[in-house]
């Protein structure tokens, strides 16, 4: 069996809406995201990745997931995140335009890392984005796999 590799370069982006995606990923580019993106569209393509995935492939150093999903709605993905013996680890930030405190109490206590709402205008968005750049792939510390 391979050893886990648990990789600050990998990013999950879960997101249906095709302009709130393109936003994200001019963020990121703006913000020098040195990443390599892996892009869902939905929920069921995650949950296809999370049960395929093998020991040996990068575990996500980040996961920013919308809740408002087809097929399989954010919370149910976020379920199996944290449920997956590996992929647990991995910090998942709901990113959702969703404000309600249903769904952020939902969300943390299905074992969200954090919840921010998506702001409306853009430069708002790549202050956002580049807050959640400085904080989890600098000050934060994560943990080592063997």
């Amino acid at each position: 069996m391979k050893s886990l590799c648990y990789k600050d370069t990998v990013v999950w982006l879960i997101e249906d809406n095709r302009m709130d995606r393109d936003l994200a990923l001019r963020a990121f580019a703006y913000h020098h995201f040195p990443h390599d993106i892996k892009l869902f569209r939905d929920g069921a393509e995650v949950l296809v990745a999370v049960n395929t995935w093998q020991a040996g492939d990068p575990l996500p150093g980040l996961v920013l997931l919308d809740l408002k999903l087809p097929k399989v709605n954010g919370f149910q993905v976020l379920k199996q995140l944290k449920a997956h013996p590996h992929l647990c680890v991995a910090p998942v930030i709901i990113l959702s335009s969703s404000a309600q405190g249903a769904d952020i109490q939902e969300a943390y206590q299905l074992g969200a890392n954090s919840y921010l709402v998506k702001p409306i205008d853009f430069d708002s968005f790549l202050d956002m984005i580049g807050e959640v750049k400085r904080y989890w792939f600098g000050l934060n510390r994560k943990p080592f796999l063997d």
